[in-house]
């Protein structure tokens, strides 16, 4: 039986795709159990010889899916279509995988109970811990949450894909796809995974390990035509969870506004990377304004900051005074030390 398919897009990947590709294949998987796609997404570099090596080294395991350039979203959507497995996850290029981790977690949580979806645990980590980190962890760990999924979703919003096993029944089921998107794309994703109530159990374990290594990833990305693309997609994601601001989704309000204030806190940061001149902010005003629900939610010691990028919208001083911010302090003093 086909319990496991994951999907791993590359785009220019050569520095880090070998890490991912061999922490996946000491995964404790039989070839005949497991399956990784991986859809390279256009790449220009050394990614399509060494998908090559590894398909030809490990054919049972690896399968390898070319396509021209269109983005991670789409390039889980080529994964998807392909896909054979009875869950589906999706890891990133120069990401990796604790050794045993997607077999610990299909045989505690998968195996019997079959959830919809089962959130696990991550670390991320920048080059200085990359250096530092103790590679011989093991998975261990328990459930936190078995139940309904609307739950969870209102409370932590789940945005990403690389920290969750999904039943791939349930997303044909509900015709669940990612968006032609190049950044949120996942937040999306789940936004219409949690609309449907899935059976969710979510554990601590702690198996995957998200880099922030790579300068050239999409969320890493600084020239200006491409953070206006990504502005203009996460508008169009705002303006899709807007949708379900209605008595049907009722029980769900708190988390359409919790994701609503995340997406929107990620078009801050980069409207402010980006420098906008005042026609492009006006321009960009006016679009929100029209939006009903557009607002960041920060946590109360962010209150400050959240209340700056709101003020934002309505005053071009504003907006200037959060880029010096963003730009001067938080860019060069505190992002780069986050974990």
């Amino acid at each position: 039986m086909m319990r496991l398919s994951v999907i791993v897009p590359v785009f220019n990947a050569e520095a880090y795709l070998p890490r991912c590709l061999d922490s996946l294949l000491k995964q404790g998987m039989k070839a005949e159990e497991w399956e990784v796609i991986c859809v390279d997404d256009g790449s220009t570099d050394r990614s399509p010889r060494i998908l090559a090596e590894y398909a030809h080294l490990h054919p049972k395991v690896f399968r390898v899916v070319r396509q021209e350039r269109r983005g991670p979203g789409i390039a889980r959507n080529s994964g998807l279509d392909v896909a054979q497995g009875e869950y589906v996850t999706f890891a990133d290029a120069d990401d990796y995988v604790l050794a045993g981790g997607y077999r610990y977690l299909y045989d505690h949580y998968c195996a019997g109970r079959q959830p919809d979806v089962l959130a696990f645990a991550s670390v991320t980590l920048n080059n200085y811990q990359l250096k530092h980190w103790n590679y011989s962890d093991k998975p261990q760990g328990g459930i936190v949450y078995e139940g309904e999924g609307t739950e969870n979703f209102n409370r932590k919003g789940l945005p990403f894909v690389w920290d969750k096993f999904y039943r791939l029944n349930f997303l044909r089921k509900h015709s669940i796809r990612f968006a032609e998107r190049y950044i949120c794309e996942d937040a999306l994703f789940n936004f219409h995974v949690f609309i449907h109530k899935p059976y969710m159990i979510e554990t601590d374990t702690n198996i995957y390990r998200y880099t922030k290594e790579n300068e050239l990833s999409v969320i890493s990305r600084r020239d200006k035509p491409y953070l206006k693309k990504m502005l203009d997609d996460i508008i169009l994601n705002v303006l899709n969870m807007n949708q379900y601001h209605t008595e049907e989704y009722q029980q769900m309000a708190s988390g359409i506004k919790r994701f609503i204030g995340m997406q929107m806190s990620v078009w801050h940061t980069r409207s402010a990377a980006a420098h906008l001149t005042y026609k492009e902010w006006a321009a960009y005003a006016a679009r929100l304004a029209s939006i009903p629900f557009h607002q960041v939610a920060m946590p109360p010691r962010w209150k400050a900051v959240g209340w700056l990028m709101n003020r934002s919208f309505d005053s071009y001083l504003a907006y200037t005074c959060l880029c010096f911010l963003y730009n001067c302090i938080f860019e060069p003093f505190i992002h780069k030390r986050l974990s």
